[in-house]
């Protein structure tokens, strides 16, 4: 069912084109062949440091490429990393280093570039190279499908934020994202899975009072608002082929003295955030944590399991799985704060953790043989 120009409002974008490609995409045949959802055990292997520089791994392809980010601060920049060539920086647009999120399974890249008016939306496509998805606004990527569409977030003047899917073929087109009894003033796009339904937040005035949603969008029903978890903030990260949605929500409000961040960081602060699910046959699940404070959901596969991460009683940050049938899996790590990122169709997980002491790895986790 895919995206349609009727079903948006009438903002199209051009791409623009860039240069400055540094890299080009690998093949591995044969490279990880198994599927195994429901893998109990995984072997963590430690990629190692690039460059001299933390690293993290934020995505992995089905051929087992590895992309992510290394460095610290603003002198962070993205890599990738193959079986056969080890780590490669991606380079970027104009001096200014791209700074990957994820990588669909025909090797478009998304991410942003941070530039002298902001941060801008990007991609990397395999034939072209370094593109621009909005030349007017500022904004950012999250999510992308298998069909080539990018999600992600224009940032307007006074405050406006809206909602957009990208491709090659369409541009960039505006999610009309629409409130029952109520005027939209903020919305956001976190994925888009590869029939074409986007999941992001609202923002919307009703009977005076401002709320903030989590949304489903399709062609067909519209907007759908999901439940909430917890009575503050929250983020939507991901929604799978099979319409499960995942996020992570803050279980109380603010009190003083805390720090606050975004829900979904990987350090949410000191206000208790857990990470949830949503299907429209399950409904909203609260996935809990390891005993700890803080917990964040980022993936699933086709069986409906849920990749993330979990804080222990001693707050240590574990990287785990939430398998769909109940209950939590421990995935290992290097000793200190494991986090995940992305996973592959063959149940292959990409993440980072840190040697107690040491510096931040790359790692994968790749489900044990039976």
């Amino acid at each position: 069912m895919p995206l349609s120009r009727a079903f948006f409002l009438a903002t199209v974008v051009s791409v623009v084109g860039c240069t400055e490609t540094t890299f080009e995409p690998t093949r591995q045949p044969g490279a990880l062949r198994q599927t195994q959802y429901d893998a109990r055990q995984y072997e963590v292997r430690d990629l190692g440091i690039f460059a001299g520089q933390p690293t993290q791994a934020m995505d992995i392809d089905k051929h087992g490429s590895v992309y992510g980010r290394y460095g610290t601060g603003s002198a962070m920049r993205s890599y990738r990393w193959t079986e056969r060539s080890g780590f490669d920086d991606l380079g970027g647009i104009g001096g200014t280093p791209f700074m990957f999120l994820s990588v669909n399974d025909h090797g478009l890249l998304n991410g942003s570039i941070f530039t002298a008016t902001g941060q801008r939306a990007a991609a990397w496509l395999p034939h072209r190279g370094f593109v621009l998805l909005d030349p007017e606004f500022p904004g950012n990527t999250l999510g992308n499908n298998d069909r080539g569409e990018v999600a992600g977030t224009r940032f307007e003047p006074a405050g406006v934020s809206r909602a957009f899917v990208w491709s090659e073929k369409e541009g960039l087109l505006l999610v009309p994202v629409s409130v029952d009894g109520g005027v939209v003033t903020r919305s956001t796009a976190a994925d888009v899975d590869d029939v074409g339904i986007v999941a992001g937040t609202v923002t919307f005035t009703s009977a005076g009072v401002s709320r903030t949603r989590a949304f489903v969008w399709d062609e067909t029903n519209g907007t759908t608002l999901l439940p909430t978890v917890g009575p503050a903030n929250f983020g939507v990260t991901y929604i799978s082929e099979e319409g499960l949605v995942l996020g992570a929500s803050e279980m109380r409000g603010p009190r003083p003295g805390d720090i606050r961040r975004t829900p979904v960081a990987s350090n949410p602060g000191t206000i208790p955030v857990h990470a949830w699910k949503w299907s429209a046959a399950g409904g909203l699940v609260d996935l809990g944590t390891l005993g700890g404070n803080h917990s964040v959901a980022w993936n699933a596969d086709r069986a409906g399991n849920v990749y993330g991460w979990a804080s222990d009683a001693g707050g240590v940050q574990r990287a785990v799985k939430w398998p769909a049938a109940g209950g939590v899996i421990d995935l290992g790590g290097l000793g200190g704060n494991t986090l995940t990122g992305g996973l592959n169709k063959h149940g292959v997980v990409a993440g980072w953790s840190t040697p107690t002491g040491g510096v931040t790895h790359a790692v994968i986790f790749t489900p044990r043989k039976k």
